[in-house]
């Protein structure tokens, strides 16, 4: 297998109804991972931050993951922020793509904006 063959892209506001639908197609799909929940959570002071692997051999995308990023609660803002991740989708192969991508992702966000941690759902 290629890793090159895989992009893992931000997902756009305007792609809301795509998110969903692959949201509510795949086996591992979740309600924690639809766009309406990373609404809701950004009404209490979440950030969705949407990322998809795109399969570039099949053209399609092959994984979703919601990570929700916040500002860590009793903490200056220069402290730090929290990352959540919980029921991202994909099979074992593409999870051991998509997940470190996760992680370089919201590291590289966390430089950007000072971010310090990232958790895990439970799956």
């Amino acid at each position: 297998m290629l890793l090159h063959r895989y992009v893992l892209r931000s997902v756009p506001d305007s792609e809301w109804k795509k998110w969903d639908q692959f949201i509510d197609g795949h086996p591992g799909g979740h309600f924690l991972q639809s766009w309406g929940w990373g609404e809701l959570k950004a009404s209490a002071g979440w950030k969705p931050l949407r990322l998809s692997l795109w399969d570039e051999e099949q053209q399609k995308v092959v994984a979703a993951a919601q990570v929700l990023c916040r500002t860590a609660p009793h903490l200056p803002f220069w402290a730090g922020h929290l990352a959540l991740y919980s029921k991202g989708t994909g099979d074992q192969l593409v999870r051991s793509l998509f997940v470190p991508g996760i992680l370089y992702s919201t590291e590289h966000v966390s430089l950007q904006k000072g971010r310090s941690g990232i958790t895990y759902g439970a799956k």
